[in-house]
Order: structure tokens, then sequence, then C-alpha cells
């Protein structure tokens, strides 16, 4: 896979159905259904170094919170992956398989949910293709355009036109 400073990463991916199927004890858990909480962050392996992880990783969410996050793919390059498609399509098409269909775990069915995705602002940012705070397009909800002033983007409005799927 590709970086985002043009040399090639290493990409794995290990699964969800995986960790779901290593996690879940069908005598403990009790829900017919799984919400499961994404993860997706960017790792330096040392303070010096050029190489780092970004890892997806994924949680079920549960109560009582027993359940430890377990790794779906990592990537490690000397930056980002390139493209965001490539990085999340083996994600993106398990999922919809397990949304659709469920995982059989010890011979009960249960159905496969997303609950949310927990990431920083650079992960976010890079997950959804936007800009960070600081841009001047950078509100996903609206479309006010920032200013610069004093060498900090503001924001001059509080009301703004609603951002549409096609202007997103």
């Amino acid at each position: 896979m590709q970086d985002a400073d043009g040399s090639v990463g290493e990409y794995v991916y290990f699964g969800i159905k995986k960790g779901l199927k290593d996690c879940i004890d069908v005598n403990v858990y009790s829900k017919a259904t799984i919400f499961v909480q994404f993860n997706a962050d960017g790792v330096a392996l040392t303070k010096s170094g050029e190489k780092g992880f970004w890892v997806i990783s994924a949680k079920i969410l549960y109560k009582p919170d027993i359940y430890k996050p377990f790794p779906v793919a990592i990537y490690c390059g000397n930056s980002k992956p390139l493209s965001v498609d490539d990085y999340l399509r083996e994600l993106i098409h398990e999922l919809n398989i397990l949304q659709a269909n469920g995982i059989v775990i010890e011979n009960k069915l249960f159905n496969v949910r997303i609950h949310c995705f927990v990431c920083d602002m650079p992960a976010r940012t890079f997950l959804k293709c936007t800009k960070g705070h600081g841009g001047f397009y950078a509100c996903e909800r609206c479309e006010i355009h920032g200013i610069k002033a004093d060498n900090v983007t503001e924001y001059p409005l509080i009301y703004c036109a609603e951002r549409t799927d096609q202007k997103f």
C-alpha cells in the first residue's frame, strides 16, 4: 500500500470476524446483537524514526465492560496511507457482510452493528477526507468559510446553511 509520502508501506488485515470469535463467550454474552466500537489512530514506533503504524482496532460494547480491544488491521509505513479507500476497503467489505448476515459463534447467531468510531482529530480528518479544525471549510455540518485573523482561523457566523451530501 502506498504511503502519503510516496513510499510503500505494509498492510495486514486480521478481520473483525476473527476478533469477535476470539472474544465472545456465548455463555457470558447474553444479547442478540453485538455492538462494536472502532478506533483508527497513528502511532509512532520511535520518537526519532520515520516508521509508524496506523491501526484499526475494535472493541465490543458490553456492560459490564469485560472486553478488551482487538486489532482489525495494521498499516506500517513512513507516513499514513495515501488512500483512505485502500486503507478501509477490507473493513467496509467485512462490515457490510456482518451487518447483513450476522455472525455465528458456537452455533449461536448474533447481529453485528457499528456503535461508533472513536478517533482523534488527525485520524478523523483522514478517515472522513475533511480538513482539520483550522481549515477554511473545517465544519462538517455547515458551509461556513473561515477567515484568517492574527494567524488564526476564525468562523464569523454561528448559523450557516447546512452542508448537503453533494456539497460535502
